[in-house]
């Protein structure tokens, strides 16, 4: 069996913006693991798929690695194609920082999206006929050059429908994809949901998809997510994203938009702080943010007047200092309105830092009895949490034990396990229909060429029957003759 892995989402590991966000991370953790299951099962063989938009981009990524190399790309792309690819690849690595430089960048991505329209009739795809494809996409629509081939079993892996619930939230151009996988989803097809939740939602918005070809894969924090208690390292950190080295801090990681809830967190934070004059902790925001929001953002924290400087914008944390910073952290928040999953709440339980998360959509499924979950909307109850934690270093340590002990009931091992196997079902059921279909189409040849044998046969004997009956008259005629 041949998986080809879409792995178009990884464009965005290039850059240190919102754009990189928990399903590109998502998808690159699948792949490491969809790769290491082939690895160690001859019947599979890993294949794959780059959009024309991300070809050149992810080849990028792939540049320090020998992963891409090693894997075949099944589509080739023509001359045209590659130009546009490239056009793709420089327009996501560039900022707008004034009207008419955003004027050019939309004109320009207009033009390489009609350019890639008018080149996509050159690009092609080869596969064996005799080979099993099962196509996997962990985040857009299955692509036209993959649909028009009806013998390739498609998995689509859905995150959550917050355009759909928070469409007030979502500027167009954050809505585009999504509204082209939405529009995408049918019977046939295969899905998985990240959470209970996620499938709920996906079956009450698209009841069109068949509940039977849809499961729950739950996501996971990478390995590199553990309590990195390193006090040296803490320190560099620390001038890294300048939090003071004598102050506590509070840790919240997301991308810095609307949904995060983050006006509220901060105003309630400040809240918190000022009534109990508490003058030892500051709260850090870590992640890139929307350009539609961060203008909201400052105007809030410029209004916190003195207290405007307990909040630190770190801006896009490197990878490899997130655990350090979270398993020093007072506790991390993560009050989002809405989640499919909720990566980071996993991350943080994962790394030892107490939790406070919303109490809605699928962070009960992630973190159970891990965090606090309070409502996103109960300002009393979020400044509870923050004096439980901060009052109460033994309540402190055990709800961190208990993030810790929650955060090991989920692996990206266990997550592309499950879905590969779910894939292995699907299409043994569909090489075993096939086999019934052609042992059925075999029966009836027999059964015909039976029919035609007995037909054969009735003839066979009426002609043997019929010359039996001449013979017969023409002696008695004869007997008769010679009576005469």
């Amino acid at each position: 069996m041949k998986i080809i892995f879409d792995v178009s989402t990884l464009s965005d590991m290039v850059t240190k913006t919102s754009s990189r966000v928990g399903i590109c991370l998502t998808t690159y953790n699948l792949l490491g693991e969809f790769l290491h299951y082939a690895s160690c099962h001859d019947e599979i063989e890993i294949l794959f798929y780059v959009d024309m938009r991300s070809d050149v981009a992810v080849k990028k990524y792939f540049q320090s690695s020998d992963v891409y190399k090693k894997i075949d790309n099944i589509c080739m792309y023509s001359k045209l194609s590659q130009w546009v690819s490239w056009g793709f690849c420089w327009r996501f690595g560039f900022t707008p920082k004034n009207a008419l430089e955003k004027f050019l960048a939309k004109s320009f991505t207009a033009l390489l999206l009609l350019g890639q329209k008018i080149f996509a009739p050159f690009d092609k795809i080869v596969l064996d006929k005799e080979e099993t494809y099962i196509f996997f996409s962990p985040r857009y629509k299955i692509p036209d050059i993959i649909k028009n081939h009806p013998h390739i079993i498609k998995f689509t892996l859905l995150h959550d429908t917050i355009p759909l619930e928070l469409s007030e939230y979502f500027p167009q151009n954050k809505k585009q994809w999504f509204r082209e996988l939405f529009d995408s989803l049918n019977s046939e097809d295969y899905y998985f949901a990240n959470s209970i939740c996620t499938r709920n939602d996906f079956l009450k918005h698209a009841p069109q998809i068949n509940p039977s070809h849809f499961w729950v894969t739950y996501l996971a924090a990478n390995k590199s997510f553990f309590p990195d208690v390193n006090n040296a390292k803490n320190q560099r950190i620390r001038q890294k994203y300048h939090i003071p080295p004598d102050k506590k801090y509070i840790f919240s990681l997301c991308s810095l938009e609307p949904r995060k809830n983050l006006l509220f967190v901060v105003e309630n934070f400040i809240h918190f702080i000022r009534e109990n004059a508490i003058d030892d902790v500051v709260f850090v925001l870590g992640g890139g943010h929307w350009e539609e929001f961060i203008g909201k953002l400052d105007r809030k924290i410029a209004s916190l007047g003195d207290y405007r400087y307990k909040i630190i914008k770190a801006g896009y944390v490197d990878d490899e200092d997130l655990a350090n910073l979270y398993a020093h952290s007072l506790c991390s928040v993560y009050l989002s309105i809405y989640e499919g999953f909720g990566l980071p709440a996993l991350e943080a339980m994962a790394c030892g830092a107490p939790l406070i998360a919303s109490s809605t959509t699928s962070l009960p499924e992630v973190v159970g009895d891990g965090g606090l979950l309070v409502s996103p909307s109960d300002d009393i109850a979020l400044r509870e949490a923050f004096g439980k934690i901060y009052f109460d270093p033994e309540f402190a340590k055990a709800l961190s034990m208990r993030g810790r002990e929650q955060a090991k009931q989920f692996s990206w091992e266990k997550c592309a396990q499950e879905m590969i196997e779910k894939m292995q079902a699907v299409a043994g059921a569909g090489q075993g229909k096939k086999c019934e279909e052609k042992s059925e189409e075999e029966s009836g040849k027999k059964e015909c060429q039976k029919e035609c044998e007995e037909k054969r046969g009735e003839k066979c004997e009426q002609k043997s029957g019929e010359k039996n009956s001449e013979n017969s008259e023409k002696c008695e005629h004869k007997q008769e003759k010679k009576c005469h």
